[in-house]
């Protein structure tokens, strides 16, 4: 994987010099960690940097961290000759961040090492500086061994609990080791047209015009793959709800669900009050459970607009 290193712009003194991509990266692990969602997360911290560049580093550690947790907190353990109290998580994260950036960017071993002593002084943990440019140093020096270690432990491995583990194990004892590879392989950028303002064809003129290279995805007729990423504000449309950026899998949501595509394919109850008016003659309705952020529950109003209910539900307002 190649990332773009971050922008130069610094926070804090001459003497404590951070970069604002992971300030805002830890402050969002902090976050989700704690329980939040990283769709709430997001637009809160890491979507307000300035430098393209710094909101791409923080992108790329948050989910990085976030994909290979459970095979980044093995390799912390073997690294630390006793756990951290809970209390110093935070340390943790610094940990854990510099250890995925120096496993999968470019960014050179002793800045991703120097950054990370002074993120812990900038958060309060001075007494740690010396125990992170330790740790550190050792994974550099042997990193050949640690990675190999990995082998032997299956969470580790594959990255995942262990009860997911097991659960994919036993559904699918034949292909459960492809199935767990491929869940941590990164996501393609996909977007989703939405059908009640253009088509994906449509769409795909205007990408052009653009410059940018995109693709049709089989799984939906709405999907569009873009070569590579993009700031999503720069997208035509974006702002005016022409487009979002969902997977392609989870668009199959909204067409998997048993509902007409038009409400000529119902039959009117004759007895009700309403039964010459095509909008109320759809009967079906769809319960969305853990809806956040809402892009299967808008593919589905935008690909059903005949529904007589869509009730959403989430945890989290």
């Amino acid at each position: 994987m190649n990332t773009k290193k971050a922008g130069t712009k610094q926070v804090g003194t001459k003497k404590a010099r951070v970069s604002v991509a992971r300030t805002a990266a830890l402050k969002a692990l902090k976050q989700v960690f704690s329980g939040q969602s990283l769709s709430v997360v997001q637009p809160q911290s890491i979507d307000q940097l300035d430098d393209k560049r710094d909101r791409g580093l923080a992108n790329e550690l948050v989910n990085g961290v976030l994909r290979w947790r459970w095979q980044l907190e093995f390799f912390v353990s073997l690294l630390l000759s006793k756990p951290l109290k809970k209390k110093d998580h935070e340390i943790q994260l610094i940990l854990m961040m510099a250890l995925y950036e120096i496993t999968e960017c470019r960014t050179p071993d002793y800045a991703i090492i120097n950054e990370s002593v002074e993120l812990v002084r900038k958060s309060g943990k001075k007494w740690a500086a010396s125990l992170v440019n330790a740790v550190l140093r050792r994974f550099t020096r042997e990193q050949e061994t640690l990675l190999a270690a990995v082998s032997d432990n299956e969470q580790a491995q594959f990255s995942h609990p262990q009860w997911i583990l097991d659960k994919v194990k036993n559904d699918w004892p034949q292909h459960w080791q492809d199935i767990l590879q491929a869940n941590n392989q990164r996501p393609a950028f996909c977007l989703r047209v939405n059908r009640r303002q253009t088509t994906a064809s449509d769409y795909q003129v205007l990408l052009t015009e653009q410059g940018l290279v995109s693709e049709r995805v089989d799984l939906s007729s709405d999907a569009i793959k873009l070569e590579q990423g993009i700031d999503v504000r720069l997208l035509p449309g974006f702002v005016e709800g022409m487009v979002s950026v969902q997977d392609a899998g989870a668009q199959l949501a909204a067409l998997l669900l048993d509902i007409p595509e038009s409400p000529s394919t119902i039959e009117p109850d004759s007895t009700g009050p309403d039964a010459t008016n095509p909008d109320t003659t759809n009967n079906c309705r769809v319960l969305d459970l853990c809806a956040a952020p809402g892009g299967k529950t808008c593919h589905i109003l935008e690909h059903h607009p005949v529904l007589q209910q869509l009730l959403a539900v989430e945890l989290d307002e």
